[in-house]
């Protein structure tokens, strides 16, 4: 089912999201919080928010902060994990109500059948890989994996996924 959002310029974005962020306690750990909307949204996929990057200072993602896709939505890319997983990246965009995030499945390394982080369980977190990326796994087996698995964010599949679930609305 589509999500739908109102375009917005980034200094609009900004606006409803900074002065939240300013106040916060916890700094951006505390972007979850920034509606109700946002965390229902969130709590789809089980993270933790120990470390929480929305510029690309912390994991280096080029995707982190404000941007606006070609089909004209403007979002704050966000990844966040905690030290023992690999980081979940998500948006968080304007429907024209409410603050939203979505969590795109496509080219973003979870656990899509434990709904968590890769991290969290490593059997599973090996069955998932082979399920979604097998050439990562290869013919290791789950005794050869310490941590969670190497696998990369593909951001030209996350935005496709992103833009084929979230449509301007009209």
């Amino acid at each position: 089912m589509p999500r739908f959002f109102v375009p917005i310029t980034i200094e609009d974005l900004k606006s409803k999201i900074q002065p939240f962020l300013d106040k916060a306690d916890c700094g951006d750990n505390n972007v979850r919080y920034l509606s109700k909307s946002i965390e229902k949204d969130l709590s789809k996929v089980e993270f933790d928010f120990e470390n929480c990057d929305l510029d690309g200072s912390e994991f280096g993602g080029e995707w982190c902060g404000y941007h606006t896709l070609d089909n004209g939505l403007t979002f704050l890319g966000v990844k966040a994990g905690g030290d023992w997983e690999l980081p979940i990246f998500f948006v968080v965009y304007w429907d024209g109500k409410n603050l939203r995030a979505y969590i795109p499945e496509e080219g973003n390394p979870w656990n899509t059948t434990t709904k968590q982080a890769f991290g969290n369980d490593a059997d599973a977190d090996y069955e998932n890989v082979k399920k979604r990326w097998p050439e990562i796994i290869g013919d290791r087996q789950p005794e050869d994996m310490y941590g969670p698995p190497d696998v990369d964010f593909d951001a030209d599949a996350a935005f496709k996924d992103i833009k084929d679930r979230i449509l301007p609305k009209s």
